[in-house]
This record gives structure tokens, C-alpha cells and sequence, in this order.
């Protein structure tokens, strides 16, 4: 099967876990089914009729609109990925003012979207590819300015792996030919000079 070059919007001028996400992003492209590799999404809260949805977003480049991430397939977007931050920064130590560069741990989550049968005509076969291609590049030695631990990982429940962000029709979007799986982690590094 012919796989297209993955699209990475990168961005100028990061730092911090923005730069550690972009760095490990950029590695993602080398997964050949992966299509598009979106760095860190906003939360953006938007009114629905009388309630408010959080929506997580990424953006494409500095020009267009950012797009909704949540999950959808269409001919354009086979296959996806992109980062939550869970959580502010930990793990500063026992004395801030000592460390002239204290060491951050962020809580993070990587979340795909697959069009399985674009892999294989088995989904089931599809699915089992993915999930441990997804898992031999996040055990391996990831090289970049830090250091990844998965935590947690989830793929049965879209509401899970989306956890944090309102979805539509959850029970439709589960298909044999849709899998959707959930890295959770942490990323530790020093903080930038």
C-alpha cells in the first residue's frame, strides 16, 4: 500500500513542553500510516444551544482557521494524531529557588484517529498493527530533549480516550473500520535557559 508523506504543521519559536510535544511529534511521521501529526491542541470552550462544549483544537499553520480535532474521518484525514496537556507543570523539587533550571514533568496524552481500513481490508489485523507500532515507538528510546513514560493507554472507550472534550454521537464513532487509541504519559526535561 502506498502511504502519503504525513503533513506536520511545525511552529518557529517554541519552547518548553510546546517544543518537547513538537519534537516527539515530528518522530511520530515515521509511523507510514500516520497521516497528520498535530502538536499540542487548545481546549476551547464553545456555546452549543443552553450548554458549553469544550473542543479540542490544533492549528495547521499561522494563516487558517484552527481545526476541531475531535473525532471524524473523511478522504482528507485518514489517520491522525494529536497532544492534550493534562495538567500545569510538576515536580519542581524540594527547593525552587537552589535549582537555577528546575526539572518540569507535564501529564500529557497522545490521542489517534485511524482509518483502520486504510491499513489493512481486516480491521482486526489493522488495529492490532497500529496499536503496536503506536507502542514499539513510544517504548523504544525516543530521542528528543527529555524523556517520555506511558502511563496509561485506552482504545475501547471513545469517551475515555477523549476524555476532557465533548464528543458527538460516541456509540457512531467506534466502527469496525474506526480505531481511536490514547497515550497517556509524562514528559520530563529541564526547563529552557
Amino acid at each position: 500500500m502506498q502511504y502519503k508523506v504525513p503533513r506536520i504543521p511545525t511552529f518557529t519559536g517554541l519552547e518548553g513542553i510546546d517544543l518537547r510535544v513538537q519534537e516527539i511529534q515530528i518522530k511520530l511521521a515515521s509511523e507510514g500510516w500516520l497521516q497528520y501529526s498535530f502538536g499540542l491542541c487548545d481546549r476551547v470552550q464553545e456555546q452549543k444551544g443552553e450548554e458549553i462544549e469544550t473542543i479540542p483544537v490544533c492549528h495547521i499553520d499561522d494563516h487558517s482557521d484552527p481545526l476541531d480535532m475531535r473525532p471524524f474521518l473523511d478522504d482528507a484525514h485518514n489517520s491522525y494524531c494529536f497532544w492534550d496537556m493534562v495538567g500545569e507543570a510538576t515536580d519542581y523539587g524540594d527547593n525552587l529557588g537552589a535549582r537555577r533550571f528546575p526539572v518540569l514533568t507535564y501529564d500529557v496524552a497522545c490521542i489517534f484517529v485511524v482509518n483502520l481500513a486504510s491499513i489493512n481490508t481486516d480491521s482486526k489485523i489493522a488495529r492490532s498493527t497500529v496499536r503496536q507500532d503506536i507502542l514499539t515507538f513510544f517504548n523504544q528510546t525516543i530521542r528528543f530533549n527529555g524523556i517520555f513514560q506511558i502511563t496509561s493507554i485506552e482504545e475501547r472507550d471513545i469517551e475515555l480516550i477523549f476524555d476532557g472534550f465533548d464528543i458527538y454521537d460516541p456509540q457512531l464513532i467506534l466502527r469496525d473500520s474506526v480505531g481511536a487509541f490514547r497515550i497517556d504519559g509524562t514528559i520530563t526535561f529541564k526547563q529552557d535557559c
